[in-house]
């Protein structure tokens, strides 16, 4: 009779603890950007326009998403860079040199990591904290965890929440922006995501959060990772809030923008992208976010834009040697989708056709990238000649150094490589493999050892 009522006073328990975690998680919520009344533009996470002792040497740093393949091979470049020393200083490395890093997707996981750790912590631990575990079981796991359970019924409260959670406790220590800003910005670290309803990329730094009138400095860098990854269907968008009111003066590179209907209409477009979130709020109440890959699979299209009109544009003529290095995990394409009759299923031609476009796009981008960048050099020449200070004006020596995984001259070991699953999980002998070929890919470059000659490193 006693253990029947212990029992029933166990269930009984056991349902109120249920039946209050349901009330309590059915209220979860996303964490809110917070609001900035009266925004600054000389405060918040930016992009320093001048940085004393930088401009002889200026390395900028592309890393295309990929799952942990492209954490794994954007990790392997660091660490080549860090085994590098820089000539002419033996107390320093090429990678103590590097300005900026540029991510998306699975490259913004090292990124992020570097930028709040920095070099020592990050060639010891980010192995351990992300490229050998298993995300896509922990996640997995993490459904049934009763909170969890519950929280994703809330309407406020989905997947890419839960793993943005999940990356902040278990990869980054749940830091913030403000983190960055105090760790200084050397190098400045650009995460990239794509706005769903522009199609543009939004990059998380205060520039972009000024259009929101919002603070980015409370936001954690683990929600920009999720955000900067989330692929559809797999994952949902992050969400941040447009608010009605601040304090705000429109960039003048993006007013001039908007005038340019009839004379420029891709620039335009570009500062239609961000404009809106002032000029129609009505319209735009929040702002959803989802893979970084989907806008610019290389992560070269912030660099690009910092040049062209962004706070590198007044530093370019400074610059002596310039230095840009893109490191592309590149999508593998369908395996063994051409050998049977029937057709793919339902996610796999989703998956497929995201990734296939993306890499698509990526290679003609990366081709198209050094000619891009002899364009913006010698336009920013050209207007600095305009404005009468030609005599100290010239063109920074440029450097595109390109790590494609496709470039492997080795037939097998091309074959292996590109049967790495894009995925959140990989063996232990995939991860090293990645590692291993960013260093054999950069030790191969002409362009590489140019730079080292150049620098004053012997033949």
């Amino acid at each position: 009779m006693k253990g029947s009522h212990a029992a029933r006073c166990g269930c009984f328990l056991a349902l109120m603890v249920l039946l209050c975690l349901s009330v309590v998680s059915g209220c979860a919520h996303y964490p809110e950007n917070a609001h900035w009344p009266s925004v600054d533009p000389q405060q918040g996470y930016r992009q320093p326009a001048v940085v004393a002792g930088q401009d002889e040497l200026f390395i900028a740093l592309a890393f295309s998403g990929g799952g942990t393949r492209a954490a794994a091979f954007s990790y392997g470049a660091l660490k080549k860079l860090a085994a590098t020393p820089l000539p002419g200083q033996s107390d320093k490395s090429i990678l103590d040199e590097v300005d900026l890093i540029s991510s998306v997707s699975g490259g913004s996981f090292t990124a992020a990591y570097f930028g709040l750790f920095g070099q020592e912590k990050t060639l010891r631990e980010f192995p351990a904290k992300f490229l050998h575990q298993n995300y896509e079981l922990t996640m997995a796991q993490t459904i049934f965890n009763p909170y969890y359970f519950f929280s994703l019924m809330s309407p406020w409260f989905d997947r890419s929440d839960m793993a943005a959670e999940l990356y902040g406790k278990n990869i980054y220590e749940d830091k913030k922006f403000s983190d960055l800003i105090k760790r200084g910005s050397h190098p400045f670290i650009a995460l990239n995501a794509t706005n769903m309803y522009t199609g543009y990329r939004f990059t998380f730094t205060q520039n972009y959060f000024d259009f929101l009138c919002s603070r980015i400095d409370d936001f954690p860098v683990a929600r920009a990772v999720a955000a900067s990854s989330a692929f559809p269907i797999l994952l949902t968008p992050i969400t941040l809030k447009n608010y009605p009111q601040c304090s705000f003066n429109m960039p003048i590179e993006v007013a001039m923008g908007l005038k340019d209907w009839n004379l420029n209409r891709e620039r335009y477009y570009w500062a239609n992208s961000q404009a809106i979130y002032r000029n129609d709020y009505d319209q735009h109440h929040y702002l959803h976010l989802v893979d970084g890959g989907l806008a610019d699979n290389l992560g070269l299209d912030y660099i690009l834009a910092s040049l062209a009109r962004g706070a590198l544009y007044d530093r370019l003529p400074k610059i002596k040697r310039l230095v840009v290095i893109t490191v592309n995990s590149q999508v593998n394409p369908p395996q063994g989708i051409d050998l049977e009759s029937d057709p793919p299923g339902t996610l796999e031609v989703a998956f497929k056709t995201g990734t296939v476009s993306m890499e698509n796009l990526t290679l003609e981008r990366s081709q198209k990238t050094r000619e891009r960048l002899a364009e913006l050099l010698k336009k920013r020449l050209q207007e600095t000649g305009a404005k009468g200070v030609q005599g100290g004006a010239r063109l920074p020596k440029t450097y595109y150094i390109e790590l494609n995984l496709g470039d492997e001259t080795d037939p097998e070991r091309l074959k292996k490589l590109m049967a790495i699953p894009t995925s959140f999980h990989l063996k232990p002998s995939q991860v090293e493999m990645m590692i291993h070929e960013a260093a054999s890919l950069l030790e191969k470059n002409r362009s590489w050892h140019k730079l080292l000659s150049d620098l004053g490193a012997s033949p």
